[in-house]
């Protein structure tokens, strides 16, 4: 059974509504991302289920009890914020154990949750500092030890990285991710950064309008992504989609007036495809026109050290390509882009995939 389970949900600010009609199952243990970019309906779908907002319509179950009117503290939920929300005149002990005294546990109590969490988190050392004597990273983990602290069924974190520098970051997202094996504790993570969903994640959602458009592994995600909309959101650079506007012979134009070959074997797909999706590490930079692929200018070269990013045009289409090794061109050179396409996308009029 789903420790969580959201049916149908619907959230209106007014007469603006901002979710409205989605459905998401969390099993327990797992590790859930929902992803998407601003405005698409995520955080406050995290905050619905922490109980800060009123669901207008639907229904929220937590281990199959309905979960709409109850209390935030009746849920069985901690939630770690964007901003730490930490007392800035408490110590870190008084910080992580606060939850515990509201719930009138003793002081013994209390201290012993708390050094228990504080040694998971390695925080022992700096129970007695105040919040501004501390790092980012270290106000983070205080953050977290007062979530935990409760031991809840589920803990929900609202971009709880956004904050720290590009390094941290990716030392949290490694704690995070040690701290989820080691307690296993049901988790809803909220991101814009695809790059933290990927690497973290049992599975993505991947939100757009409210509505989540696919719910699936990392893996599934990137290799079979359900719409337009999932393949340019996952992956970095993203996919370069090519919306069909006519095919004849092994020529297919494209919308912005570039020209891709396809073999006999793909000309079959595109009487029901309106999109091409190609990643940019499927894109091989060729001397000659060769099998499958199109005619393409560079525009710009980024040299990334371990790997060279080549922005390039096509008719009125911008592509990207990506290149693990060095790569030898110049602005306004003409190229030929090949592409397996056993590794490109299909999708129908419906934004549906096509297989």
């Amino acid at each position: 059974m789903a420790i969580l389970e959201a049916k149908h949900i619907r959230k209106d600010y007014n007469t603006i509504n901002v979710i409205s009609d989605l459905s998401l199952e969390v099993q327990e243990g797992d590790f859930t991302v929902l992803v998407g970019p601003s405005g698409c309906g995520k955080s406050t779908l995290l905050r619905m289920i922490a109980g800060l907002e009123d669901i207008t319509a639907g229904d929220l179950l937590i281990d199959g009890r309905r979960a709409n009117d109850l209390h935030p503290r009746e849920r069985g939920i901690s939630m770690v914020f964007q901003s730490y929300a930490l007392y800035p005149h408490m110590s870190v002990h008084d910080n992580i154990g606060f939850g515990l005294k509201l719930e009138g546990k003793t002081k013994q109590q209390i201290t012993e949750a708390v050094r228990e969490v504080a040694d998971t988190l390695q925080l022992t050392e700096y129970l007695d500092r105040k919040p501004s004597q501390l790092s980012g990273g270290q106000r983070q983990r205080v953050a977290i030890g007062r979530a935990i602290v409760r031991k809840p069924r589920i803990i929900l974190f609202d971009e709880p990285l956004s904050n720290l520098d590009a390094k941290l970051r990716v030392e949290m997202r490694m704690e995070l991710m040690k701290f989820h094996r080691s307690h296993n504790i049901t988790t809803i993570y909220v991101t814009h950064d695809q790059v933290e969903a990927i690497t973290m994640a049992d599975r993505i959602a991947v939100l757009e309008k409210g509505d989540i458009r696919q719910y699936d592994t990392p893996r599934i995600l990137f290799d079979k992504p359900a719409n337009p909309f999932v393949a340019s959101f996952i992956g970095s650079p993203q996919m370069n989609l090519f919306g069909v506007s006519s095919a004849t012979d092994h020529l297919v134009t494209t919308d912005e007036n570039a020209e891709i070959r396809l073999p006999d074997a793909s000309m079959a797909l595109l009487s029901d495809a309106a999109v091409i999706g190609v990643r940019p590490e499927h894109l091989k930079l060729k001397t000659e026109a060769a099998g499958t692929g199109l005619n393409a200018t560079v525009d710009l070269v980024e040299n990334l050290g371990d790997e060279s990013v080549i922005h390039l045009l096509a008719g009125d289409q911008r592509i990207t390509a990506r290149s693990h090794e060095p790569v030898e061109c110049e602005i306004g050179q003409s190229v030929f882009l090949g592409f397996d396409t056993n590794r490109a996308h299909f999708f129908d009029d419906m934004k549906e995939r096509l297989d």
